[in-house]
């Protein structure tokens, strides 16, 4: 609460920067145009697929925790030490995506968060299949970091279309994500 009511209070003298009247055309209009700019950016296209199989993945991983409790009997204490570790892996993940983000381009962002992905499955394999529940800890860190990786999606998008067209596939992949 406290938290929330400083940056209530400190978003209060935050002001946008004067823009221009946009016209207010019908919203069809819009969607109508959706298919012919899909078809029109390559990188687009690959992208949005990549966030439709990423956010398969990605709905599971909270289930990581439910998981761990039946797989290895957890307490209800130890099970919601995870929960905190996620948190702590959520808030690494945004320092550690801002840093990918600004030294190697958004794109890495989401190349990097599939790597992290195919970790996480892995370790869960081998948790699963050895017993090792201690490696419940690991999983739920690396699935805090997947969960900050969001903003290399419309970083990127940013990144390959042009000023005009980027409210529509912002629109887009927001449907796809």
């Amino acid at each position: 609460g406290l938290f929330l009511g400083g940056s209530a209070i400190a978003m209060s003298f935050v002001r946008d920067t004067p823009h221009r009247a946009v016209n207010q055309d019908n919203p069809l209009k819009h969607i109508a145009s959706f298919p012919a700019l899909f078809r029109a950016n390559p990188a687009f296209r690959r992208m949005t697929l990549v966030q439709a199989l990423q956010g398969v993945a990605v709905a599971a991983l909270p289930l990581l925790i439910l998981f761990s409790k039946q797989t290895f009997s957890f307490s209800l204490a130890v099970t919601a030490l995870l929960i905190p570790m996620q948190t702590a892996g959520s808030l690494a993940g945004g320092l550690i995506w801002g840093v990918v983000s600004h030294r190697l381009g958004n794109h890495r962002i989401i190349q990097l968060d599939q790597a992290n992905i195919l970790l996480i499955m892995a370790l869960a394999v081998v948790a699963f299949l050895t017993g090792w529940a201690w490696l419940a800890f690991p999983l739920a860190f690396l699935s805090g970091i997947t969960f900050a990786a969001w903003m290399g999606f419309p970083n990127y998008i940013i990144d390959i279309t042009d000023e005009r067209t980027r409210p529509q596939h912002l629109v887009m992949s927001s449907l796809v994500g």
